[in-house]
């Protein structure tokens, strides 16, 4: 008993004390000098990259990305289309609800949309179906086009007034950046809605020999894209490819069936000259990283909590500078990297994916470090592939709307390419992927034209197929070819 008192006393003593706490006052700066030595928390490794590459002229501030502002009277976005889905933007009142369900047709399950890539054509029949079937359906017209053209007449008001707003200078939504995530884009649902009546109306128009107004319906439904095609954000731009792709349907159909004049084949080239997706996806790669950057900032200064967190502290120091850092970097060295806008080029082999950056760094010790990055760099890699397929649809659109021309000047097609130039086609547009350009073969009546994709190998001028419930195309693999002229 004595032996352990004594132990008690001594383990107590002010001796013994002074020594534990100044060892583990020892320890803990060590620890700190480590922390701060090795960037345990990437916090110096992030403003290092930073400095870095804004010395390079890169800006990552969300100032830097947002469309500058328009006069009212300029900005296709002040129409009243358009102003009540922002200025109440719960959408309580009537002028709101109407300007969301301004372009929204009634139909209970609207046929599969035509895979132009395929040769698909548009269903008329479908859509005739699915309309008649409707909750207050149009009356039954003589054919299928008609049909589609008695339920699209309700709205030809407001779709020629959509195109008389359409012709103003600028387009500027008022998009509050500022709240990162939760920013609404309820402009977007509604544009695409247009854009479908323009292409469907197109096609009805088409079958009906009116070809005038079926190619006026495809450059408005066109047009629609091209509003917000500043806007900074990935959806905004993935909006974008989808309405560019349903007005290629109608354009594409036309074509097969030999109803476009020079003069219309010309207009079109015209209104797809200046479209430019890979400028599109920088610019929302750009976009994305920097609302990613103001939400940190949000963190930091305490503005923004992360969700679930509730009103507990949060402290945005630990790991958040290591987490930053890999996100800006993914995105900039991996990512943007690939793009050359400059000169219409896409690389794909030159760095690692985005997917393979984040698998090395859930595959690292202590994993747990990444979770930002990981849960904040979605699969950008194939948004990439999404983009640049689409830029692919219309350089080869481009190109085959020139040959037609040149069909129907000399009676058959060039034998090569560079014929077309200058007389349909200002510039040949080339392969985004090599300098060896497109693969063309004429053949009588019909020709091959395809891009070797993102593989760059030349596989035949074939599709990857994928055969699930619906068949789809593998853009990751095989030739991207623009379908046969013969296409049934």
């Amino acid at each position: 008993m004595l032996t352990f008192e004594r132990f008690f006393r001594w383990l107590f003593s002010a001796r013994i004390l002074i020594r534990i706490g100044g060892g583990v006052l020892a320890s803990v700066v060590v620890a700190a000098v480590l922390w701060d030595a090795f960037d345990v928390s990437g916090h110096k490794r992030w403003l290092a990259w930073k400095a870095e590459w804004e010395a390079k002229g890169e800006s990552f501030n969300l100032e830097s990305i947002i469309p500058e502002a328009i006069p009212d009277e300029q900005n296709a976005a002040k129409s009243a289309l358009f102003e009540p889905l922002f200025s109440d933007p719960d959408h309580k009142s009537e002028a709101a609800k109407k300007s969301v369900n301004r372009f929204r047709l009634d139909a209970n399950k609207k046929p599969y949309p035509a895979n132009w890539r395929l040769g698909e054509r548009r269903d008329l029949a479908g859509w005739e179906e699915t309309i008649l079937a409707a909750d207050n359906p149009p009356k039954k017209g003589a054919t299928p086009a008609d049909t589609i053209l008695n339920a699209l007449q309700p709205f030809e008001a407001d779709l020629d007034e959509l195109a008389k707003v359409m012709a103003k200078p600028g387009c500027r939504f008022d998009i509050r950046y500022e709240d990162v995530f939760m920013a609404l884009l309820p402009h977007l649902a509604v544009l695409r809605n247009a854009s479908q009546l323009y292409s469907l109306r197109a096609s009805a128009l088409l079958a009906k020999g009116d070809t005038d107004g079926a190619m006026a319906d495809v450059l408005l439904g066109i047009r629609t894209s091209e509003l917000f095609t500043d806007e900074p954000m990935l959806i905004s731009q993935l909006v974008r490819v989808a309405i560019l792709q349903m007005n290629l349907v109608p354009f594409c159909d036309g074509l097969h069936w030999e109803k476009w004049s020079d003069a219309q084949l010309a207009e079109f080239q015209q209104s797809i000259e200046l479209i430019d997706l890979l400028e599109g996806a920088s610019l929302a790669f750009r976009g994305e990283r920097n609302l990613v950057n103001m939400w940190f900032e949000q963190l930091y200064d305490g503005t923004e909590k992360l969700a679930g967190t509730g009103t507990e502290e949060f402290d945005p120091g630990f790991f958040m500078g290591l987490n930053r850092y890999h996100i800006n970097r993914i995105i900039t060295e991996n990512l943007l990297a690939k793009i050359d806008v400059e000169n219409h080029r896409v690389s794909m082999r030159d760095t690692p994916t985005a997917e393979e950056e984040i698998e090395k760094l859930t595959n690292a010790p202590f994993a747990f470090r990444y979770a930002f990055t990981a849960m904040l760099i979605p699969a950008y890699d194939k948004i990439i592939l999404n983009m640049t397929s689409a830029q692919a649809g219309l350089d080869q659109a481009k190109i085959v709307a020139a040959l037609e021309r040149y069909r129907l000047a000399k009676g058959n097609y060039p034998p090569t390419l560079a014929e077309l130039v200058p007389a349909y086609l200002a510039k040949l547009p080339g392969d985004m992927f090599h300098d060896r350009g497109l693969v063309y073969r004429p053949d009588g009546d019909s020709f091959t034209l395809y891009s070797t994709g993102f593989n760059v190998e030349d596989d035949g001028g074939e599709f990857v197929l994928s055969h699930g419930k619906d068949i789809s195309i593998e853009f990751d693999k095989g030739d991207w070819p623009w379908p046969s002229v013969t296409a049934e």
